[in-house]
């Protein structure tokens, strides 16, 4: 088994254009400081996260 970390951000559709450009740019730098980040869940509303599917994800990841 290997450690593996993930990467789940939510944004809402209903921000403004100039805010999600901010947080896409501050997204970036933080995920460069995260050494062996190997998967991303980019969700636009909470029910889009479903459980099994990170979980189907992160198996097919270590599979592959």
């Amino acid at each position: 088994m290997t450690d593996s970390l993930c990467f789940i951000d939510r944004c809402s559709d209903e921000v403004a254009v100039g805010e999600k450009m901010i947080y896409a740019s501050s997204k970036d730098a933080l995920k460069k400081c995260f050494a062996g980040l190997n998967t991303e869940f980019q969700c636009t509303d909470p029910a889009e996260f479903q459980h099994s599917e990170l979980v189907k994800e992160l198996i097919h990841k270590d599979r592959v």
